[in-house]
């Protein structure tokens, strides 16, 4: 009897989650935000043919590094995951999130999961086919899909929290994108231990000195393996941040 209370339970909550996948993800794949994925899609087939033309291992790389890894994904992930909880907000749709009774944590995770959704094939066919269009060296392109993917389940994690405080959280996500991800990361030191892009980067660093001594790539001192890690442990405090405050809204 006992199992079988449990096994109920276990089956409700499953059916909770699929729910507000469900429900999330039609908040996050609008029309908009798909015509947006794909003038994003030809922008990048566009720099892919122009590193093409240049020839040299070198475009390639920086397609790679400086608009793929840097620009694209991060955006890609920054509409679709900061607008989230803000929209749901403004239009009051959040509050058939509050009347659910599960956990914080579980509605981040699954809007999450509906973000990711949405934002990981829309990267990765905007990484994928540029270096493809580029001839990128094998090592490179495979390094990068991995990093893309990495940059796409951190970022699509780390934007939902403005969405569940600030009044423009996608406003708020350019200016930490632009002024700590970019800016910062530039710089280099110790900023790119705490950054995401710096181990989004660590991941392509071996590949890139491989393919193009000549152009180095700003990223934190470690392995690729470990880089991996790290940006998976960027997603898991970002996720738990996200169910704390949402658990913690004053409406609730």
């Amino acid at each position: 009897m006992a199992e079988l209370r449990r096994h109920e339970v276990d089956v409700r909550a499953t059916s909770q989650v699929r729910v507000l996948i469900g429900l999330l993800w039609r908040s996050a794949s609008t029309p908009g935000r798909a015509v947006a994925a794909l003038l994003a899609s030809s922008v990048s087939i566009a720099a892919g043919l122009a590193a093409r033309a240049a020839g040299n291992h070198d475009a390639t790389l920086v397609l790679a590094d400086d608009l793929l890894l840097t620009l694209a994904v991060p955006l890609t992930a920054l509409s679709v995951s900061a607008a989230l909880f803000g929209n749901m907000r403004e239009d009051g749709s959040i509050v058939y999130l509050w009347m659910r009774p599960v956990p914080g944590v579980v509605v981040a995770f699954s809007a999450w999961v509906a973000s990711l959704a949405f934002v990981l094939p829309t990267a990765l066919l905007a990484t994928a086919a540029p270096l493809a269009i580029a001839r990128a060296p094998s090592e490179l392109f495979v390094s990068t899909i991995w990093a893309a993917g990495l940059a796409s389940a951190a970022y699509s994690a780390l934007f939902l929290v403005p969405g569940l405080r600030l009044r423009r959280p996608v406003v708020a996500s350019l200016v930490y994108w632009f002024a700590w991800e970019v800016l910062a990361g530039a710089v280099g030191g110790f900023v790119l231990r705490v950054s995401v892009i710096g181990y989004v980067r660590a991941v392509i660093a071996p590949a890139a000195e491989n393919v193009s001594p000549a152009v180095s790539v700003a990223a934190a001192p470690v392995s690729p393996m470990t880089a991996a890690a790290a940006c998976m442990t960027f997603t898991g405090v970002a996720l738990l941040l996200a169910g704390i405050m949402f658990d913690r809204q004053e409406i609730r």
